[in-house]
């Protein structure tokens, strides 16, 4: 599992829910895998739900926002993965 993005889950796995745990799918199968949008002003939840798309196979929380090996906030994590952009850019225009 630690090769999939949250989203791609459904995908190759299915949730079994007398066991609380996810299952190897028997078949191929495009599941529906989706997460609402959030936007930026609900705070730590849009960074949870940025790292969400871009980390493959998180194992916990702290693993989701740990980046080279620091545990950092939500949105620092983000940060320092490059997944935020900021008006850099338009300091360096002559």
């Amino acid at each position: 599992m630690a090769q999939y993005l949250y989203v791609e889950m459904p995908e190759h796995f299915t949730w079994d829910r007398v066991r609380y745990c996810w299952k190897p799918r028997q078949k191929f199968h495009k599941g529906i895998g989706r997460l609402v949008f959030i936007g930026p002003s609900a705070g730590d939840l849009f960074y949870l739900r940025l790292l969400l798309m871009h980390v493959r196979g998180p194992a916990s929380p702290e693993a989701l926002r740990t980046v080279d090996g620091n545990l950092l906030p939500w949105k620092e994590a983000c940060a320092a993965l490059g997944l935020l952009d900021d008006d850099k850019e338009w300091d360096h225009v002559p």
